[in-house]
């Protein structure tokens, strides 16, 4: 179940840093970009750290 959850943030984290480049180029709205790969990294993140401690 922690892996699953794990991986789901990584994917999310994911998303968002791709919803965040669309935002910088199509928008070009550059406040919400960094936004939103700020989210993106720390949602990424999260879920790297609890995939790593599942492995020990």
């Amino acid at each position: 179940m922690r892996w699953s959850f794990a991986k789901f943030l990584e994917l999310s984290g994911i998303a968002l840093l791709g919803s965040a480049l669309y935002w910088g180029i199509v928008q070009n709205n550059m406040k919400m970009e960094v936004q939103l790969l700020t989210v993106g990294t720390v949602v990424f993140c999260v879920g790297w750290f609890l995939d790593s401690r599942g492995a020990r």
